[in-house]
């Protein structure tokens, strides 16, 4: 009693040990898009479990089907959460899962031309080898596919979110306490622009991309067949 929304909430999932909370968007935010209003932004740095915010609007809709999951992956452990996260929704609900990774412009280019090439070369490389990785570690269930996209993260995401994606799910914060959301830039930014709910899943130490994922039923390594 005499505390606020966010803190019962955050209560409430703290003692119930509650798989997720799912909040609405603020009455302020365009239709069709997430917008986080006072509750889910406070909830949304230091919720002890999973957290969706759903774009206005959609529960005027019919009940949305969730067959396409987007997982925003950069190789660190806080995307392989995500990663296993959307991976275990999916194999749940009979979805796909697409891994998507985006690939940020230089803000500093080398003296010369030929190792500016370079430079892209190699981050392209990364870039490729990190999303097969991912891909490998998924159960062909899902039936994992992997796009890499050039630009700002935020922009990118969002263009990714508007094509097809029922769910796009993210990695709290690299720093912060464990199994706590903290919000960084980019989720803070798309939980306000996303065409889709968007699922912020906590710091873990759960993560093991050698051993295959959540979702690596049929035995997939890291390697393929």
């Amino acid at each position: 009693a005499g505390c606020s929304p966010a803190h019962g909430l955050h209560d409430v999932a703290e003692a119930q040990g509650a798989a997720a909370l799912v909040v609405g968007s603020s009455h302020r935010g365009a239709l069709g898009r997430a917008l986080a209003g006072n509750v889910a932004t406070q909830l949304l740095s230091g919720s002890p479990c999973p957290m969706a915010v759903a774009p206005r609007g959609l529960a005027g809709e019919e009940a949305p089907e969730l067959k396409a999951f987007g997982a925003a992956f950069d190789g660190s452990p806080e995307s392989w959460t995500a990663l296993q996260r959307a991976a275990a929704l999916a194999l749940a609900g009979g979805g796909i899962v697409r891994i998507i990774h985006v690939l940020e412009p230089l803000t500093h280019f080398p003296v010369s031309p030929m190792e500016t090439d370079r430079v892209l070369r190699e981050r392209r490389a990364r870039s490729e080898m990190a999303t097969e990785q991912a891909v490998a570690s998924l159960s062909r269930e899902v039936h994992p596919q992997a796009r890499i996209v050039g630009g700002h993260p935020v922009r990118a995401l969002e263009a990714e979110a508007s094509n097809g994606l029922d769910l796009l799910v993210m990695g709290s914060r690299g720093f912060g306490p464990l199994r706590r959301v903290l919000l960084g830039s980019v989720s803070s930014q798309l939980v306000r622009l996303a065409p889709c709910p968007v699922l912020i899943v906590p710091r873990s130490v759960d993560f093991d991309p050698s051993a295959g994922g959540m979702a690596a039923h049929d035995e997939v390594g890291v390697h393929g067949d």
